[in-house]
């Protein structure tokens, strides 16, 4: 986890700031940078699930989010 925050960090994706009532902790906060990655990425994952389910039905996708949660979550 250290190398992940590390490298976001140094890409200008998070920032550090202190916790308001912790003296102690340090809380990670996304940039405008990380934000709009965030953002990219999760557009680039809604349009590959899209490509993936173009030939289901409605009912069929539901059904298929459906019995993926039953086994991932």
């Amino acid at each position: 986890m250290v190398g992940i925050i590390a490298g976001m960090d140094r890409r200008g994706l998070i920032e550090r700031r202190p916790h308001p009532s912790d003296g102690r902790a340090m809380g990670l906060h996304l940039t405008e940078a990380g934000l709009a990655l965030m953002k990219d990425a999760e557009q680039t994952a809604a349009d590959l699930e899209d490509d993936a389910t173009s030939r289901l039905t409605a009912n069929e996708r539901k059904t298929l989010i459906r019995l993926l949660q039953k086994i991932y979550l």
